[in-house]
């Protein structure tokens, strides 16, 4: 993709589902109200700040669209697991198939932490073996009702 192609969320409204906005009730897991799937956002001119704000891994220039991988990546570089990507199911099995390994066995490679956000509400943390993680960090994920995996990396191929 060169500088000047800038991407667009055109038909994909994947964060639509897997996003919670609390300005309008909206919980994860479930299609905003407002959404018309795989059109767009029937109030995109008042939409909500949070929804104005996100940009997905892909329109940042990373990754597969997330309505065609079912799956939207966000990574976050601030707060307790330092450097750490979420990946936000959005129809149930994606985080299971081979694209999300792929993600998931990447990031890990490079010290990024990975959170896997299930559509059923599971949530799974994958840290890289180096990764200090502590006890009081540990309480806390495991409290937000967060597993905690260390991972093995296996080296990826380019």
């Amino acid at each position: 993709m060169s500088d000047s192609e800038e991407r667009t969320c055109g038909g994909c409204t994947a964060c639509c589902k897997t996003h919670a906005v609390f300005e309008i009730d909206k919980s994860p897991g479930r299609w905003c109200e407002h959404c018309n799937i795989g059109k767009g956002c029937r109030i995109y001119d008042t939409r909500p700040e949070k929804c104005r704000e996100f940009r997905c891994e892909w329109l940042n220039g990373y990754g597969e669209r997330p309505d065609r991988t079912k799956i939207v990546l966000d990574f976050h570089t601030e707060g307790a697991m330092g450097k750490l990507l979420q990946m936000w199911e959005v129809s149930e099995g994606a985080l299971r198939r081979s694209y999300a390994n792929e993600v998931k066995n990447e990031c890990l490679a490079s010290d990024i932490s990975v959170c896997c956000l299930y559509l059923d509400g599971r949530k799974e943390m994958f840290v890289p073996p180096d990764f200090v993680i502590t006890q009081e960090l540990l309480d806390q994920l495991a409290e937000e009702g967060i597993r905690t995996f260390r991972a093995n990396v296996v080296s990826v191929a380019k």
